[in-house]
């Protein structure tokens, strides 16, 4: 082999090897911004799902307000009837 070839060989791995090494630090790059782009898309979601759990929650809270204001004002009428009622007895024993 002539030293024309054996620097033609040389050459030629070397460019080899730095265009492979190009390649995969291109590839490295990409896949790194896609996982940068797959953990966005994620905690985008997340914090949808966080979202909707909340304005669940206030709903639910906002539910149970009413049903427990619509319960004190059976109990404040319950109780106003069996005093009415208490009086009502009280009065037939005089």
């Amino acid at each position: 082999m002539d030293s024309n070839c054996l620097v033609s060989c040389c050459l030629l791995q070397y460019f080899a090897t730095y265009s492979l090494f190009s390649l995969i630090k291109k590839l490295c790059s990409l896949f790194c911004l896609f996982l940068v782009d797959v953990f966005f898309h994620l905690a985008q979601h997340s914090v949808f799902r966080v979202r909707q759990a909340i304005v669940k929650k206030e709903e639910t809270i906002s539910q149970i307000r009413e049903q427990h204001e619509a319960a004190c004002k059976r109990a404040d009428h319950l109780e106003a009837l069996l005093e009415a009622q208490r009086k009502k007895l009280l009065g037939k024993k005089k």
